[in-house]
């Protein structure tokens, strides 16, 4: 019993014990598992155990023990290197994690290795409902999504879903956000106190194409724990800002006065002097003054709009005074162009230029209308990789930034130009002993409004600290490729107020 005669020599008898792994319960029947021992009950083979430095993870005996990997500890936070070391089949912990893939399902996924949901922000929903639940693990891809960070869950890109959930940095996973046109934002966070690690992805969006809006590929405020490893930020272009309106065309010129009366033989009835030209912006000239008469003096005209009763008398029978020219007006002051921005309401505002003034209307014989100011030019909109407030504590390593372009600022709006002011016409003709009467002066012209002020180009930030004092001094070991500031916008008709250019800053 136990034994076979397995070289079929006589001479040797019954030589082979069949409970041998080598033949178990046969002649030539091998006991075997790969990557492992076996042993030989009772005639039938058995696994015994892995080899060191292997792993039966998927409890299927036929492949043995199939996954190589020594085992360094029982947490198993996902590294750059991919390393397994708590060797549950990938770099990180199966037991606290959901999985997403581009080709899983939100609605018939079940967001394990095997089922996984198909995006991020339901993924988090997801791990943020459950006990236990708090990374969530991103196979490569590209993510349309506006992902919104929930306390203490972290996101964990560079996996395989076709390689048995492999870790590499050629796996790219990307955040691709090309929703809304305004303010753009892929990935934002709020009050994130908790340790929240976000490593190896690529957040990026693309451009904003109207608009002056900003850019921003990952904004979060008051996020002290969180943790940014391995990864690279890229925004689109801001948008551009929008031009101003020139002004209205000034109203019509002023009309012509009237002329002044001839002198006459009638000694007691003065001539009467030109009347002051009207204006459609009210502003109505002076008339010419009165001739003088044998018993009286002529007098001078009046001034405008502020007409006075005349001026001092001439010598009697001589001709009345002429009508008071329109004083100049002024025009209007250009508007200020726009100059960087500031923080309002936890996000970048940038300045925006300055409306011009009006020009003042004319004086005196019918004087001309004011031209109307120019309306400013808006900001260029801002670019920002990170945006980060109130997050003094945050740790940023080993990261990619990426910069981009600032929006050009709009150009400001032209003043009108003023309107003409009218000639008075002259005085009468001299005839007998009454003067004849004063001709109305001369409008004077509209002042031209003023131009609107260019807006501010928009600024390009690698990363944008207010209020925020990162764990290590930047840039420590993170790449910044440098954006571009956009163009100041023009100030109206080219000789208004131009807006500052953006800057490109790193961090």
């Amino acid at each position: 019993m136990g034994f076979q005669d397995c070289d079929s020599d006589p001479l040797t008898g019954c030589e082979t014990d069949i409970h041998s792994v080598d033949n178990c319960g046969a002649c030539g029947v091998v006991c075997e598992f790969a990557n492992a021992s076996a042993q030989c009950g009772g005639g039938t083979c058995a696994f015994d155990a892995c080899a060191a430095g292997w792993m039966d993870l998927n409890a299927d005996l036929s492949d043995g023990c199939e996954y190589e990997c020594t085992k360094q500890s029982e947490h198993d936070l996902p590294d750059v290197n991919g390393i397994d070391a708590n060797c549950d089949g990938i770099d990180g912990m199966v037991a606290r994690g959901v999985f997403v893939a581009t080709t899983g399902s939100d609605t018939t996924g079940a967001g394990t290795l095997t089922s996984p949901y198909q995006s991020i922000g339901y993924a988090i929903t997801v791990a943020s409902q459950v006990s236990g639940l708090d990374h969530a693990y991103v196979a490569a891809g590209d993510y349309d999504e506006q992902v919104t960070l929930f306390n203490g869950v972290s996101i964990f890109g560079g996996y395989d879903a076709t390689d048995n959930w492999a870790r590499d940095p050629s796996h790219i996973t990307r955040i691709a956000y090309t929703g809304e046109t305004g303010r753009k934002i892929a990935v934002r966070g709020t009050d994130i106190t908790a340790p929240t690690n976000l490593g190896m992805l690529t957040i990026s969006t693309d451009s904003v194409t109207s608009g002056n809006g900003n850019n921003t590929a990952l904004y979060c405020r008051n996020c002290s724990a969180l943790i940014i490893q391995n990864s690279t930020f890229s925004p689109g272009d801001a948008g551009n800002g929008t031009s101003g309106t020139n002004g209205a065309a000034a109203l019509g010129a002023g009309s012509v006065g009237g002329a002044g009366q001839n002198g006459r033989s009638n000694s007691t009835s003065p001539t009467i002097g030109g009347a002051g030209g009207p204006s459609r912006c009210g502003r109505t000239g002076g008339r010419g003054g009165n001739g003088g008469v044998v018993t009286n003096p002529g007098n001078t005209g009046g001034t405008g709009v502020a007409s006075s009763s005349g001026g001092s008398p001439g010598p009697m029978g001589t001709a009345g005074g002429r009508g008071a020219n329109g004083a100049a007006p002024n025009d209007g002051q250009h508007g200020a162009g726009g100059n960087n921005g500031q923080v309002i309401g936890g996000f970048w505002q940038g300045a925006n230029g300055r409306d011009g003034i009006d020009g003042t209307s004319g004086n005196g014989g019918g004087g001309g209308c004011h031209g109307y100011h120019g309306t400013a030019g808006t900001s260029g909109g801002s670019v920002f990789a990170l945006f980060l407030l109130d997050s003094s504590g945050i740790t940023l390593s080993n990261n990619t930034i990426i910069g981009a372009k600032g929006g050009d600022g709009g150009n400001g709006g032209a003043g009108s130009a003023g309107s003409a002011g009218a000639i008075g016409l002259a005085g009468g003709s001299a005839a007998g002993p009454s003067g004849r009467g004063g001709a109305g002066g001369n409008g004077s012209r509209g002042g031209n409004g003023g131009h609107g002020g260019g807006g501010a180009g928009g600024n390009s930030y690698g990363i944008f600290l207010h209020n925020t004092a990162p764990n290590t001094s930047l840039p420590g070991n993170n790449a910044f490729t440098p954006g571009v500031g956009g163009q100041g916008g023009v100030g109206g008709n080219a000789s208004g107020n131009a807006g500052a250019n953006g800057v490109a800053v790193n961090f």
